[in-house]
């Protein structure tokens, strides 16, 4: 059976550098790209010979990964012992110039919970950065790997 495969590129900033880069959306995932092109290299295509032996990668990324700057940015606070606003997690990931991020929205919600306090008011549910969950959620992604 064919499955068909669905995917698109998304552009967001890199959550260390913050500077702008390309990611795959496919499947419920979030890949990120890289580019990979040794000096010297070819391909072999069925008989033929490829001249551009550059390879992309695709890696799989947890999405809190790519959100969490923008939730400690979200805080609006400035004094590290105060726990900052809860705001909607549409006003927390709105990034100028990166209009993308609203296509990760649905990979979040189940998992936002790992790393932020929550509370709905009137149907709608806002979100604070917890810095004990964050920690925690750390720890647990490097005893896994």
């Amino acid at each position: 059976a064919d499955e068909q495969i669905d995917g698109s590129f998304v552009h967001l900033r890199h959550p260390k550098s913050g500077t702008k880069a390309c990611y795959l959306l496919i499947n419920g995932t979030l890949q990120e790209l890289n580019w990979f092109k040794p000096r010297y290299s070819s391909w072999f295509i069925g008989d033929s010979v490829c001249e551009d032996g550059s390879l992309y990668l695709g890696s799989v990324v947890d999405p809190l990964f790519m959100v969490l700057p923008l939730l400690e940015e979200s805080r609006m606070t400035k004094k590290a012992d105060e726990g900052g606003l809860f705001r909607t997690l549409e006003d927390m990931i709105y990034v100028e110039n990166f209009p993308c991020y609203s296509r990760i929205i649905p990979l979040l919600p189940g998992t936002l919970d790992a790393i932020c306090d929550s509370r709905e008011l009137q149907e709608t549910r806002y979100y604070r950065l917890n810095d004990n969950k964050v920690l925690g959620w750390l720890s647990c992604k490097v005893k896994i790997s």
